[in-house]
């Protein structure tokens, strides 16, 4: 199950990693890379508990 998740995380992650890469990233990178974590990290929970 954990494998599955961590999966589809990596997904997200290069996605948006290229969708920003074709927009010539705006954003500050530590400001994008604080905000991927926040969001991956309310997905996963948000995963969990729809799990539980």
């Amino acid at each position: 199950m954990t494998p599955t998740v961590y999966t589809i995380e990596m997904a997200y992650a290069q996605m948006r990693y290229l969708r920003e890469q074709a927009h010539g990233s705006r954003v500050p990178r530590a400001v994008a890379v604080a905000r991927r974590e926040a969001a991956s990290e309310r997905r996963v929970a948000a995963f969990r508990a729809k799990k539980r």
